[in-house]
């Protein structure tokens, strides 16, 4: 016992020593639970701090220290303009926050159900404020409409209730970017005249009023089917740059060639319409960014021969990327811009191998290891780690 308090004793010392009083910025994420309340406990020195962003702590007694010292510590952080507190937020935090911290700009309290409707009068006080995230909270639809009614700085805002725009009067909004999911009543969506951003959960009613939306430049949708977007797409996918698709069903290829402008395409589907005439229409000549999960398709190579700017490129639960498809890509110039690529479990080593010795360019490698890795290749991996480190190659290589 009195080892343990001697080792706590030396912790402080050692942390207080790093840390600066003009400290600016304190990002507490994966860290070790001891290390995150003896930082915690140094809050009323950083009298300066403008980004504070505490995420999930794991140990329950640990936890409730950490939310106590961050209330009694809020008076000091009258600077504090990123307030990041995500699963362990309640109501008695915001109601000190809301007290103190009025330039505050950008607030997240996402998954923490003790955050609730009283928690909505001291929100309203951070008249500044231009981010919200209240996904996975207990505020309601209701409460949700109050706020955006409130806060007319907002241009950032995200909650995993209903149809939120719902009982907004204050149309239109000045948001660039929505996050919400089951959106029943899509018209309300046409009166966000300034969005750039959408991302959807779960639709369940047709999109055609993004057709109003001359701004928007991001799409992402989940959990809905490929019908509710396609006329989107149809009449003005050339104005997109991204588009993310998860669980989408009855996704068809040729909708999304109208969007001629991507630079980011993720396709996570568990349902398509697919020939392989299509891909060969694909056009994304400004495509920088390729994610593809469980899109089972036979012949990589016409897929991937479209896209002459990649830049990073992730496959993921799909078949075996052939090295023959690689050194064809690589050859014919089209991955001379690759930086990442990120792998899992559908490229063998020596193709990663091939990649490292003739993309001049790549910064990074992700690559998911099978559970049962044969023996040549674990050696071929060996003997990757080996060629990095002789030839002094400044990539990432991430196991």
């Amino acid at each position: 016992m009195i080892a343990h308090d001697c080792d706590t004793i030396l912790f402080d010392m050692l942390v207080l020593a790093v840390i600066h009083p003009c400290m600016a910025k304190l990002v507490l994420q994966r860290c070790p639970d001891s290390l995150c309340l003896i930082l915690c406990k140094q809050l009323h020195r950083l009298t300066e701090l403008k980004v504070l962003k505490i995420h999930a702590i794991p140990t329950k007694s640990i936890k409730l220290a950490v939310r106590n010292v961050i209330v009694s510590n809020m008076g000091f952080l009258r600077n504090l303009v990123v307030f990041n507190y995500v699963k362990h937020c309640t109501d008695s935090v915001l109601e000190v926050a809301a007290c103190h911290c009025r330039q505050l700009e950008h607030l997240s309290v996402m998954f923490s159900k003790k955050v609730t409707a009283q928690s909505v009068e001291s929100v309203k006080k951070f008249q500044n404020l231009k981010t919200l995230n209240i996904w996975g909270t207990s505020i309601t639809k209701e409460y949700c409409s109050q706020l955006l009614d409130t806060l007319l700085k907002l241009e950032d805002f995200s909650s995993d209730q209903e149809d939120v725009l719902e009982g907004v009067s204050q149309l239109p909004l000045v948001l660039k970017s929505l996050t919400t999911t089951h959106f029943k009543n899509s018209h309300d969506l046409a009166s966000l005249c300034h969005l750039s951003h959408l991302t959807l959960h779960g639709v369940d009613c047709d999109l055609i009023c993004l057709k109003a939306l001359t701004n928007l430049r991001e799409l992402a949708v989940s959990n809905c089917r490929f019908s509710c977007i396609e006329t989107f797409l149809m009449s003005r996918g050339e104005q997109l740059t991204l588009l993310k698709l998860k669980e989408v069903s009855g996704v068809t290829m040729e909708c999304i060639t109208y969007c001629t402008r991507l630079k980011t395409l993720h396709l996570s589907v568990h349902s398509y319409t697919l020939h392989i005439d299509d891909l060969s229409l694909l056009h994304y000549k400004n495509l920088e960014h390729l994610a593809v999960r469980g899109y089972y398709l036979m012949s990589y190579d016409i897929l991937l021969s479209v896209y002459t700017k990649l830049k990073t490129l992730k496959l993921s639960q799909a078949h075996v990327l052939q090295k023959e498809v690689i050194v064809n890509a690589i050859t014919a110039g089209r991955w001379k811009q690759m930086e990442v690529v990120n792998f899992d479990r559908c490229v063998k080593v020596e193709s990663l191998m091939y990649i490292v010795q003739n993309c001049y360019n790549l910064k990074k490698i992700i690559y998911k290891v099978k559970e049962n890795l044969e023996s040549s290749e674990l050696l071929n991996l060996c003997g990757l780690e080996t060629y990095l480190k002789e030839n002094n190659l400044d990539i990432e290589l991430v196991l």
